[in-house]
């Protein structure tokens, strides 16, 4: 079996984009006749157009190859992957307007299921011709669904249509951590962590009254806001512990689910089988990259907004679990195992915060630019 048709990755066209900063130094070094900078400059552009990222067709196997190549002509092979078709049970092509997925679901030599994903932009026909001279079966999924409602269907498919195949995870992995500090606070525990933050902002206020010294007094707010967080990830991890069955794991294998006993409010863990699990609940959001206008996203638009798991709770006849949010866990390798082994899964559209982390990330790089301002101003005034 002989095919040379190659699909061009999404890393091969990011790599040769960030290439252009290098060449536009190129000329300003030439005008500047900085030969040192020419040299340093026309070095980093050549190993950025040099990188290639191909998914072939070769010797009865699908290859994902990175590589340095001028001309035709390979000088170094960063990393390989070749899965013989033999090993391959399930190819699925998500295709998007721009950008194409491409899962694929294999067993290793251990007899361990894996998924490797192929992103590329456009090429669909190209792939799908190539997906065709291997002789596999293959399903190819386009966007057609309304995912801005409030409820999806418990397919794999839906699934897919919502997340991007490489957010899944790249292997079905039948074990799944629990963070505990993660969890959400008990009700009546929410007020300790605002009353340690109090305190940290007592001594913020009366550091700066009594000397006026602002760098200090960023210092300790910077302290104040972590203090929150740090004092509820104690209690957290505290309240979740339970010394009597401390896994903190959940197990999902073929026809058996463990739940850890933190998940329930009587703090007993259970073992299910399949038939006892009547419902997973997966509610979800985008979270924003560049558009904010969610409602009026087209699915042109869709490379701007990433779905991300806000929580998860099981309904099983042996009692409902606690909402396990998507921070505590991770919810994507979760989900795609229960999708997997055909768990009954309910995607719902939720109206909580995707991503809450990157809030908080943005509000501490707030208070570190404040900082360095006040620092310069300090040191210059």
């Amino acid at each position: 079996m002989k095919n040379t048709q190659q699909i061009t990755s999404i890393n091969e066209w990011v790599a040769k984009g960030a290439a252009a900063p290098f060449v536009v130094l190129i000329l300003f070094s030439v005008l500047s006749q900085d030969i040192t900078a020419i040299v340093i400059n026309t070095l980093f552009v050549a190993v950025l157009f040099a990188f290639q990222q191909r998914l072939l067709l070769q010797a009865k196997a699908l290859v994902i190859r990175s590589q340095f190549s001028f001309f035709g002509k390979t000088f170094c092979v960063i990393y390989e992957r070749s899965i013989p078709l033999t090993s391959i049970t399930e190819l699925t092509f998500s295709q998007r307007q721009h950008k194409n997925d491409l899962a694929i679901t294999y067993k290793n030599g251990n007899g361990e299921i894996k998924i490797l994903s192929f992103s590329c932009l456009h090429q669909a026909q190209q792939t799908m011709e190539l997906l065709s001279a291997s002789g596999l079966k293959y399903s190819v999924h386009r966007p057609t669904r309304n995912t801005k409602g409030l409820q999806a269907d418990d397919t794999k498919e839906t699934v897919t249509d919502i997340f991007p195949l490489g957010a899944l995870g790249k292997e079905i992995k039948p074990t799944h951590t629990i963070a505990r500090f993660a969890m959400p606070l008990p009700q009546d525990k929410v007020l300790t962590p605002w009353v340690t933050a109090g305190i940290f902002a007592l001594v913020t206020i009366g550091l700066t009254a009594s000397s006026g010294n602002w760098v200090a007094a960023c210092v300790f707010i910077a302290l104040t806001y972590l203090s929150y967080w740090l004092a509820r990830a104690y209690i957290s991890n505290k309240h979740y512990f339970v010394a009597a069955s401390p896994c903190s794991d959940i197990v999902v294998k073929e026809e058996h689910l463990f739940l850890p006993a933190l998940l329930f409010t009587d703090r007993q863990a259970r073992e299910l089988h399949k038939e006892q699990v009547k419902r997973i609940v997966v509610k979800w959001n985008y979270y924003i990259v560049g558009k904010p206008d969610i409602e009026n996203a087209s699915l042109g638009q869709q490379n701007l907004k990433h779905a991300y798991v806000v929580d998860v709770t099981f309904y099983t006849d042996q009692g409902d679990t606690l909402a396990l949010t998507g921070m505590s866990v991770n919810a994507q390798a979760l989900l795609l195992a229960l999708t997997h082994w055909h768990y009954p899964v309910s995607l719902e559209r939720s109206n909580k915060l995707a991503m809450p982390i990157m809030v908080h990330v943005r509000i501490g790089a707030v208070i570190a630019v404040i900082g360095v301002i006040l620092a310069s101003l300090i040191k210059y005034f």
